[in-house]
């Protein structure tokens, strides 16, 4: 959750492709997700979302249009949700986030639906975060 604060990503990654290809290493990057299924549906959620702080915002298609462009052969982008299906549930009920005690797991009789939950917004891309490996 770095590449979001960066004014100029393209030349941000451009400048650290010399050090991984020395390495033959991988780079890894991890970004809030534009197509969150919860900005669509809840107003507080989405207005909470965008962040001043936040320069640039990535779905899939841009964040792996971005990793080509700056010279990196994307090996995957995956969703993952980081945040619980009660959280969900706060934001939709209560439209605010667990500040307090936010749930990033479900109690264990709710797990089958939390892990329903998960699975179906990782496997569509809508989750709350994308995680990309990349590599030149």
């Amino acid at each position: 959750h770095v590449l979001e604060h960066i004014r100029s990503p393209i030349e941000f990654l451009e400048n650290i492709k010399p050090s991984l290809e020395k390495r033959r290493g991988y780079l890894i990057i991890e970004v809030p997700n534009i197509d969150d299924y919860l900005i669509n549906i809840c107003l507080p959620y989405s207005s909470f979302f965008w962040q001043r702080a936040h320069l640039i915002y990535f779905s899939s298609y841009t964040l792996q249009d971005m990793l080509t462009k700056a010279g990196f052969n994307v090996v995957g982008i995956k969703g993952v949700q980081r945040y619980s299906i009660e959280n969900a549930m706060n934001w939709l009920t209560l439209g605010q986030p667990q500040i307090e005690d936010p749930a990033y797991s479900c109690r264990s009789e709710l797990e089958w639906l939390d892990s329903f939950y998960r699975r179906h917004l990782e496997e569509n891309l809508i989750s709350d975060t994308l995680v990309a490996v990349a590599r030149v």
